[in-house]
């Protein structure tokens, strides 16, 4: 079940501080900012949302942006996007 930053397990917590330290290293500004169910990490535009697990040390993680470019990258698991409706 997906919960916000604060009342995920703590696993999954560290994974998403980790993961945002990670993009830390790279000179490009990243922001996270908590709220809601997910946090969305930013760069000028918010470019992804986390969501937490509230019993497992586990992330899923949306991309904004084309499928096919972020299957290029080796080690990632991309599955396909339910459809959505609206903008």
């Amino acid at each position: 079940m997906p919960c916000n930053h604060k009342d995920a397990c703590s696993d999954s917590r560290k994974l998403c501080d980790q993961l945002f330290e990670a993009l830390n290293q790279k000179p490009i500004g990243v922001e996270r900012k908590q709220g809601g169910h997910y946090c969305g990490l930013w760069a000028g535009r918010t470019f992804a949302y986390i969501s937490h697990s509230k019993r497992t040390g586990h992330l899923n993680i949306w991309f904004l942006g084309s499928e096919d470019e972020a299957k290029e990258f080796e080690g990632l698991k991309v599955k396909p996007r339910s459809e959505t409706a609206g903008t």
